[in-house]
């Protein structure tokens, strides 16, 4: 069907077109800007891959041994002397039990390392009884994960139990997570790291 000269396409047509034209003056506009074409096509990437591959809530009952997390607490910016920015225990324990932790990539800056999950046994949902529990596994579990004694290790272990709420409903599972000392960021395994 042609066209009279100055019609107008129907909504839907053309626009296949238009994207060929958008995509065709893309690449030029690479060859002419290769460092910010290279940036754009990484964050494209980037938000492709998260709409299809979205993070993973870094809860009890999604993790195992050897999985690493990322839990954002709010010392997270802090900088400079005695800044511990991936955060202090329990403000990690917050985060994991409020499902705002996600799963991270091990060879990539993460907060903390699971080196093993606990069942909490009992039907008593009382905390503290769980948190010495879990701990007493964290610790006995510290040396074959990290291949160092805890004492005088770059490494400490600390519990994460849930609130008493969620020991009352379960899952009944703790966690042992692996941190630095030095409250920074994982640069790369804790695991066999022999440190």
């Amino acid at each position: 069907m042609e066209r009279a000269p100055g019609s107008v396409r129907g909504s839907g047509e053309g626009r296949g077109d238009r994207l060929g034209v958008q995509l065709g003056e893309l690449v030029p506009w690479i060859r002419e800007h290769p460092i910010r074409g290279v940036i754009t096509l990484l964050l494209a990437a980037g938000a492709i891959g998260t709409i299809f591959n979205p993070p993973i809530e870094a809860t009890a009952d999604r993790l195992t041994s050897g999985d690493c997390i990322y839990a954002r607490t709010a010392a997270a910016a802090e900088t400079g002397p005695g800044a511990r920015p991936i955060g202090e225990p329990t403000a990690v324990e917050d985060v994991i039990n409020r499902g705002t932790a996600v799963r991270a990539a091990c060879g990539l800056s993460h907060s903390h390392e699971v080196s093993a999950s606990v069942p909490i046994p009992g039907s008593s949902p009382d905390r503290a009884i769980a948190r010495a529990t879990v701990q007493e596994r964290c610790n006995a579990v510290f040396e074959p994960f990290v291949h160092h004694p805890l004492a005088g290790s770059a490494y400490v272990t600390f519990a994460v139990v849930p609130t008493t709420e969620q020991l009352a409903a379960g899952p009944r599972l703790g966690l042992c997570l692996v941190a630095r000392a030095d409250g920074q960021w994982l640069t790369g395994p804790a695991k066999n790291s022999g440190e």
